[in-house]
């Protein structure tokens, strides 16, 4: 009786599977999901107000460098579902505790991933400033010697580590070679950056584009870059010694701590002898 069971369970779940197979061969409902993600897609680009922005939330993905650290397939319609699903993770842990602490959970469960961007762009124009640094040098050494803006900043991305600037400047290189218009190539390379003095390059290369004078804006600009990098290292020092002195406190506060239990016990000891 037991084995009649089994082999009928089994020639049922045989059943289903191929059932499952036939029905997902002959309906392809993969396909009615990428079409339905297109329509989306589609709508939301061309929706203009609202709770989700397209264009805005296309040009902080841009700007913060989404596609070099999450690759090119990240469009503003899967980052809003990231944040979705964080949300909804967050929410779920929260109702372990109180409604109160899953809506707060939920709010930043949904900011999360916009807040890890930033700081990940923030921590690239950190590693970015010696290249920055390096770019003017290179441009004020080809522009000194007659080499026009244009073929300098084509050329410029070989003496850059890599890393997200050399892929920009690549970028920029591909789109000079094309001879697409100068001040448009200028302004998507710097639409891929958050970075001051980035802006302020692609500003002073335009300028220089009209007028050929650019020697002295990149020598001051420079010297700002050099007095940025010099801050920023007063900032790690002084980040470095915070760190050592709550170490310190911690390691007195640590002994302290086992002197104190030490004495307590010692007098407790005294106390119950007596």
């Amino acid at each position: 009786m037991n084995t009649a069971i089994f082999i009928t369970q089994i020639v049922i779940a045989v059943f289903a599977f191929w059932a499952v197979i036939i029905i997902v061969m002959k309906y392809r409902p993969e396909k009615a999901v990428i079409k339905a993600y297109e329509r989306v897609d589609g709508r939301l680009r061309v929706a203009k107000k609202g709770f989700f922005n397209y264009e805005k939330t296309n040009q902080f993905l841009l700007s913060h460098g989404a596609s070099y650290h999450y690759g090119e397939k990240m469009t503003p319609l899967k980052f809003i579902f990231v944040k979705i699903a964080a949300a909804i993770v967050f929410f779920a842990i929260g109702t372990c505790w109180h409604i109160f602490v899953s809506v707060a959970l939920m709010v930043l469960g949904y900011n999360l991933p916009s807040w890890v961007l930033i700081y990940e762009d923030k921590q690239d124009n950190k590693r970015m400033l010696p290249q920055i640094q390096g770019l003017y040098h290179i441009l004020q050494e080809q522009i000194r010697a007659g080499v026009y803006v244009t073929d300098a900043l084509s050329e410029c991305y070989r003496g850059i580590e890599s890393g997200r600037l050399k892929k920009g400047l690549e970028y920029l290189s591909g789109e000079l070679l094309l001879q697409k218009p100068f001040v448009e190539s200028m302004e998507k390379f710097q639409s891929k950056f958050n970075n001051p003095a980035l802006e302020s390059l692609c500003i002073i290369l335009i300028q220089a584009q009209e007028s050929g004078q650019s020697m002295e804006l990149l020598a001051d600009m420079s010297s700002q870059i050099r007095d940025m990098q010099a801050a920023l290292l007063i900032q790690k020092k002084e980040k470095l010694i915070r760190v050592e002195t709550l170490c310190l406190m911690g390691i007195f506060a640590a002994v302290l701590a086992v002197i104190l239990y030490a004495c307590i016990g010692t007098m407790m000891s005294s106390a119950l002898l007596s």
